[in-house]
């Protein structure tokens, strides 16, 4: 006599289907489901370590075609076609954000071609057999100017020291920390606007939260992003994101 739902995934159709048949009583299981789903199965880790490498594939492919004159709509056209050979799907809608537009962290795909002097900044992932891969690089377009150097190895090092933080039992706002007081101490602060991770899974977006605010504790077997980042307007944005799986005593990249 009771029917258990997730609220987050149950349509207010579904519901009203729900209504019309012997159910009397729900049970609302999302946050039940959200703790089970954090904890990976052997099974899920190896769908997603092959999922992982057929991410890293993809951006070798894109390598090939990244240079001056290339529209952000091309790179995501070849992106798009590699992924459907490779027999799987985008696990969210992915960026490509190339100069200005690559200040914007969720930033459209749009018509404007790659120019020197430019960072582009692309955020893909795949689903594989039910399982998400999200993945983040930043290069840079026939050379940088100095200013975007210094912003690229800061959120390298920030990313690094975030990783180094990453253990079964760590609180979540403690690996934000490791790498948001990096970026503050390097006097960009207010250019990191975003938590530095979450958790992956059947969702792109799972438990647990990597942020300052976040509550969670890593437990072993959870896959998590570390993508801190750091954004000029008008000017670029530099994002840099590993897909890692806790371990007691660190990390393996998913």
């Amino acid at each position: 006599r009771t029917l258990a739902i997730e609220r987050s995934y149950v349509t207010l159709q579904l519901f009203e289907d729900f209504e019309k048949s012997w159910f009397i009583r729900y049970a609302d299981i999302d946050g039940a489901m959200r703790q089970l789903r954090a904890i990976k199965t052997p099974e899920d880790l190896e769908r997603m370590r092959r999922g992982a490498k057929i991410t890293e594939d993809a951006f070798e492919h894109l390598l090939k075609y990244i240079k001056p004159g290339v529209s952000e709509r091309e790179l995501y056209a070849e992106l798009i076609y590699f992924m459907n050979k490779a027999g799987v799907e985008p696990s969210f809608r992915p960026i490509l954000a190339s100069g200005e537009n690559s200040a914007m962290p969720h930033a459209p795909i749009t018509e404007r071609k790659l120019e020197p002097g430019d960072l582009l900044t692309m955020d893909f992932g795949v689903k594989l057999e039910g399982q998400c891969t999200d993945f983040t690089r930043t290069v840079a377009i026939s050379g940088l100017e100095q200013k975007l150097q210094v912003v690229y190895n800061t959120v390298k090092l920030a990313q690094e020291a975030a990783l180094a933080a990453v253990r079964a039992e760590q609180e979540c706002s403690e690996v934000d920390e490791a790498a948001r007081s990096f970026i503050e101490n390097a006097g960009y602060g207010k250019y990191f606007g975003h938590s530095t991770g979450h958790g992956v899974g059947v969702d792109i977006h799972e438990a647990p939260t990597v942020s300052k605010t976040s509550q969670d504790m890593l437990k072993e077997n959870m896959v998590i992003t570390i993508e801190p980042g750091i954004y000029l307007p008008k000017k670029g944005g530099v994002r840099i994101e590993d897909f890692v799986a806790v371990t007691e005593n660190g990390t393996l990249l998913a």
